[in-house]
């Protein structure tokens, strides 16, 4: 019945489903399991103005889960739409089902709105209150980054420092965390922080060491005194992130000989479609699976193949639920997560067009993680994901005639020119010229124009595309993350 129903559903035969539930007896548990099948699978098909219906249906059917399905989706269908009275909703929702992760979100979403229009008092109690539930959440450094934001405007420095603290600590690896460093780093001295991370050792108080041990980093840029550093820390992670970074150069895996030769083989010769197949039949045998990230890591890192890295690694860590987090990582596995390929176009490029090179970098690792061959949705092509249209107006600029997106160097020169310009046409403001290079100019001259500018936080999170919000902050987070690894290297 269930394969039915959602067969119909796709044939968009609504009178034969009418039909069958007719049959079937109302209000009775068998009705309401079908009626669910019914409005998922028209959520599903994006079809959600006629699931919703069928979920206040729903709300009667003595089920609790059945419930609380329901009043998430019409909590989430009025969110969207912007319904009078969503926000009734949604408080119903998280005062019924507080630890559920739909309540996190709805408490981000509401605390958001607060802000952008000036209402702190509100958004305060909203945020704190999704720490106090979420304290690992998906929204949490959000909300630490505002709480910290918001209690230092109004003078409440303790509070402010103390949400700054728990950014380094509990969300080291969040776009969040690296605009508060950018806002509040010069504030600390070199020697305090010594002082600090040496009286908090005497006294063992293992968060404060790697507090200041963090913000150490950052002023001095010296990952061999961090190291010396960890040695006094029990860093859980630690350990997990020097075995990732040993299994990556070691070459005794746990695969058949015969599939590393020729893998190995295929890496070297630059052959893709070989290297897709040989991985898809490693897959076959679970034995082996559990060692193709790292096999696929060692080799691509041998042989040069940065995207295969990065992804695999990525992998790697996502497999051991580990993050990205500098102020642990060893530096060698935070170089092949961020590695210096097409330096030398790179180098070429970014100098004719005076565009900083770790930018340049930042901005293909953002955009395609340095697969030369990538192809958005959209249509974007190569490294620095140029839309046709963009690319052909660069070309005319230049006088080239012939040229191919997908080569490294042409991406990167054509890349480096326009973000070359957009600087220009913005008096070198690093975060319009992200904002362009991803959501257009027209876009970005709307949205300067509707946002009043309190501070360039306000803008970014008053830009209503998700993907461009996202896209500012983790491109200013991998060039601080290119600049401390790299600068005085």
């Amino acid at each position: 019945m269930i394969l039915l129903i959602k067969s119909l559903v796709r044939m968009k035969k609504d009178r034969l489903i009418k039909n069958r539930l007719k049959n079937i007896k109302k209000k009775s548990m068998l009705y309401f399991d079908l009626l669910k099948v019914q409005a998922d699978e028209l959520w599903k098909m994006n079809k959600r103005g006629a699931s919703i219906p069928l979920y206040y249906k729903l709300l009667r059917s003595g089920s609790k889960s059945y419930q609380q399905h329901a009043l998430k989706k019409i909590s989430l269908f009025n969110l969207k739409k912007q319904s009078r009275g969503y926000e009734k909703q949604l408080i119903r929702y998280i005062t019924e089902y507080p630890s559920d992760s739909a309540s996190g979100y709805f408490l981000w979403v509401m605390a958001r709105k607060r802000i952008l229009r000036n209402d702190n008092s509100n958004a305060v109690p909203l945020m704190e209150r999704y720490i106090k539930n979420f304290p690992s959440g998906k929204y949490s450094a959000q909300c630490r980054y505002w709480l910290y934001r918001l209690y230092l405007k109004t003078g409440r420095t303790g509070k402010s420092e103390m949400f700054f603290r728990e950014l380094i600590i509990e969300n080291p690896d969040s776009y969040y965390t690296w605009l508060a460093i950018k806002k509040n780093i010069k504030k600390y001295k070199l020697k305090d922080l010594k002082d600090n991370y040496y009286r908090s050792k005497k006294f063992g108080k293992t968060e404060e060491m790697i507090f200041y041990s963090s913000l150490l980093l950052l002023k001095d840029k010296n990952f061999d005194d961090r190291d010396k550093r960890l040695n006094d820390l029990n860093v859980p992670q630690l350990k997990k992130y020097i075995k990732i970074n040993a299994a990556i150069k070691d070459k005794n895996f746990n695969i058949g000989r015969n599939n590393f030769i020729l893998l190995e083989n295929y890496f070297k010769i630059g052959y893709r479609r070989g290297i897709k197949r040989e991985l898809n039949l490693i897959s076959y045998n679970r034995e082996y699976d559990k060692d193709k990230y790292p096999v696929l890591a060692y080799l691509a890192n041998k042989y040069r193949h940065p995207f295969r890295t990065v992804y695999s690694i990525q992998k790697i860590l996502k497999t051991n639920s580990l993050r990205e987090n500098i102020f642990v990582m060893p530096l060698e596995l935070l170089k092949m997560l961020y590695p210096l390929p097409f330096n030398d176009c790179i180098i070429k490029f970014g100098s004719r067009y005076k565009v900083n090179r770790y930018l340049i970098y930042s901005i293909i690792k953002s955009e395609s993680l340095f697969n030369h061959e990538a192809l958005s949705r959209a249509g974007a092509v190569g490294l620095m994901q140029l839309l046709p249209s963009t690319a052909k107006n660069i070309a005319r600029d230049l006088g080239v005639k012939n040229y191919r997106l997908t080569s490294p160097c042409t991406s990167i020169r054509f890349g480096t020119k326009y973000l070359a310009w957009l600087g220009k046409y913005f008096g070198n403001d690093f975060y319009y010229s992200l904002a362009s290079y991803n959501a257009g100019i027209g876009n970005v001259k709307k949205w300067k124009r509707k946002i009043k500018l309190r501070g360039i936080d306000y803008f970014i999170e008053s830009v209503p595309y998700r993907e461009t919000r996202n896209y500012i902050l983790r491109t200013g987070k991998f060039l601080n993350y290119y600049k401390l690894i790299y600068e005085n290297h």
